[in-house]
């Protein structure tokens, strides 16, 4: 099943750093939402090449997957 960015929000963090709260929508209607810390929300920015939140509306699901599999990486030596 595939999911779309529906909207996306700015929250701070428990550290108190802030943080991008996504929100998906998927082809049955269902919603879901996943936090993503300052590493991946740059890394889902850039690859979607959006200038503002309002232009990650309608990104595929997988531009958020690639942001977390790559803010996990940097962990991996």
């Amino acid at each position: 099943m595939t999911a779309i960015i529906e909207t996306v929000e700015i929250t701070a963090g428990h550290d108190g750093r802030a943080e991008m709260v996504v929100c998906l929508v998927y082809e049955n209607g269902g919603r879901s939402s996943i936090t993503l810390d300052e590493t991946a929300g740059a890394r889902l920015m850039q690859s979607c090449n959006a200038n503002n939140l309002t232009d990650l509306s309608g990104q595929s699901w997988d531009r958020v997957r690639d942001a977390l599999v790559h803010a996990y990486n940097r962990y991996q030596s």
